[in-house]
């Protein structure tokens, strides 16, 4: 008779079940659930999430602010780090895929930024990410790095998108060279510098968070 491996009940944790087994406790242990949100085969000890942590962690050291208002937290912030827990899981096409949506959400930021147009905002949101990188080109708002980050980015995403698998060792890879592109996209857009300890924005950003009532001038 033929034979096959098969995971048992992978997507269930049977504490929290409606009907949970008598025997099991009322909530999983920190280790059991932490077994559960990691990628099966990618280890749950705290030394494999500090491995990981410090692979990826080498690659944001210069995020060391990010700007407190709703929607750059909800479109750049809260992906980017999503991308990050999602490498310490073990998640790593889930990292790649966040670093798309960052990309995608940079590419307009941009445009705005530039634009003050409604309408050609709407009509550039419409536009898919290689057309909206080509647009911008076309008014020179990309440096080559840029270029080169947006690039990479896609073509990561690409790779899962469109074909069945790929080696472990190679997703990981691509997930730590998607974030790290992810990463400069969300600096080089905000242009945050700091002057003897005090943070600097880019005009253009100032302006964009004056208009949502995030930035204040100092009374004095």
């Amino acid at each position: 008779m033929p034979r096959f491996s098969a995971f048992i009940n992978p997507m269930r944790i049977f504490e929290w079940d409606k009907k949970p087994f008598a025997r099991l406790q009322k909530h999983p242990t920190p280790e059991r659930l932490l077994q559960f949100l990691c990628t099966p085969g990618m280890g749950s000890e705290l030394t494999d999430f500090k491995a990981r942590y410090r692979a990826i962690s080498a690659l944001d050291r210069e995020m060391v602010m990010s700007i407190h208002e709703a929607e750059f937290a909800e479109n750049l912030l809260w992906p980017l780090r999503h991308a990050k827990t999602s490498y310490l899981l073990g998640n790593f096409v889930g990292a790649i895929a966040l670093c798309g949506i960052v990309a995608e959400k940079i590419a307009v930021l941009i445009h705005a930024l530039e634009v003050p147009d409604e309408h050609a905002r709407n009509d550039f949101e419409k536009l898919d990410q290689v057309k909206r990188v080509e647009q911008l080109k076309e008014f020179s708002l990309l440096n080559a790095q840029i270029v080169q980050d947006f690039g990479a980015i896609r073509a990561a995403r690409k790779k899962y998108l469109h074909y069945w698998t790929r080696a472990k060792s190679r997703t990981a890879n691509d997930a730590l060279q998607s974030y790290a592109a992810a990463t400069r996209l969300v600096l080089g857009a905000t242009g945050i510098t700091f002057t003897k300890g005090v943070a600097n924005l880019k005009p253009q950003v100032i302006e964009y968070l004056r208009s949502r009532g995030a930035l204040q001038d100092d009374a004095g």
